[in-house]
């Protein structure tokens, strides 16, 4: 007996014998992957990027799309708000991440290679706006230093939240999985 009864049917197969290459492939291909990844990159925008803080303390907590689409900080003490502008490197990882949504129900050969754009392209723009964000407070602790009337030191940092690495992560994920199926179409 080296047959193996199947639990959800009759159909019996060999023991030993591996899955075949399209059965792996069409797993990926097959199932509603390259939506639920962009989709979640989608998602991953409504939730904190990065978190602001002065001296070790948290000011604010900035989400994605806010990064994407700009956002007002209060200056405390009745000073008003301080109007950041959109940072176009959000502002595109949140355009790619669309784009690459709505190709992920495109099942061409073009609609692959697009979502190998998004997905490369996405991963970019956030490792991007890493160096940009990095670099601005770099900047700002510098020229701080001297026009603080107080005398004392004021240490601006950010802390980039899960939601942006899980993002960058997934930018990713939707690349290869585009390359995957490319690479099942046989080009």
């Amino acid at each position: 007996m080296e047959e193996n009864q199947n639990n959800f049917g009759s159909q019996s197969v060999p023991e030993n014998q591996p899955p075949s290459e399209s059965t792996k492939a069409a797993f990926l291909y097959k199932r509603p992957v390259g939506p639920v990844t962009f989709g979640l990159i989608i998602l991953m925008f409504f939730f904190s990027f990065i978190d602001i803080k002065c001296n070790n303390m948290s000011l604010a907590k900035i989400k994605g799309y806010q990064l994407a689409t700009g956002y007002s900080l209060e200056k405390g003490s009745g000073e008003g708000d301080h109007k950041q502008h959109p940072n176009l490197f959000a502002a595109g990882a949140l355009f790619l991440g669309l784009l690459g949504f709505g190709l992920a129900f495109v099942r061409s050969k073009p609609g692959s290679v697009m979502k190998i754009v998004c997905g490369f392209l996405g991963f970019m723009n956030m490792a991007l706006l890493f160096i940009s964000l990095k670099y601005d407070v770099a900047k700002s602790n510098r020229s701080s230093s001297s026009d603080n009337p107080f005398g004392g030191s004021i240490k601006i940092s950010i802390d980039f939240q899960l939601a942006f690495w899980i993002a960058l992560l997934l930018f990713i994920f939707g690349g290869v999985l585009g390359i995957l199926e490319l690479r099942k179409k046989k080009i």
